[in-house]
């Protein structure tokens, strides 16, 4: 019900995002559309203007960035990131205690939760926020990516997909079974 309530929003991004890029010719399906749709998407539950989704999502991608060669779980560069991503989120939940009429959708019901007995603490919704922004604006643009990916590698089957758009589905589908990615 929540998803078919979101279609005509989401409907409405994806030609946002699209449109200017379909002018240009080529593009990272990965980076410059599906990327940004879906951190819009998931910084929109919580109550995230689009440009700060985005500037959000793109410390997640500082914080796991790697550089060829780099040894070690992280760097300089992965841990500055870090700390700029999870100080804006608690500076976000500190708005969000002070003003708790702008917490909307998830962000409402994180400030409104009780486990055991108890409010969650700043410090755990801010981790979950971090799930929230990494899991909603990951893992579908990656299975949009791979789609790509792979009908570029299967003009025949690319070709199939244009002529006959209800294949995109099954097209969709059949990335996620190949290649999953979680």
């Amino acid at each position: 019900e929540a998803a078919k309530a979101d279609e005509p929003r989401l409907r409405m991004l994806v030609r946002e995002i699209l449109e200017p890029l379909a002018g240009a010719g080529t593009f990272d399906v990965y980076r410059d559309f599906a990327n940004r749709v879906m951190c819009r998407n998931a910084g929109h539950g919580l109550g995230l203007a689009a440009a700060e989704s985005e500037a959000l999502r793109a410390l997640i991608d500082e914080m796991m960035h790697r550089e060829p060669g780099q040894v070690g779980a992280s760097s300089s560069r992965n841990q500055l990131a870090a700390s700029r991503l999870f100080g804006r989120l608690s500076e976000f939940v500190g708005e969000l205690r002070r003003n708790p009429g702008k917490a909307v959708r998830q962000t409402k019901a994180l400030m409104e939760a009780c486990v055991d007995g108890q409010r969650l603490s700043d410090q755990e919704i801010v981790f979950y926020l971090f799930s929230i922004l990494v899991t909603g604006s990951e893992t579908t643009p990656l299975a949009v990516a791979s789609t790509i990916y792979l009908l570029g590698r299967h003009p025949d089957q690319k070709t199939a997909v244009v002529a006959d758009p209800s294949l995109i589905p099954a097209a969709f589908r059949e990335t996620l079974r190949l290649y999953q990615p979680t």
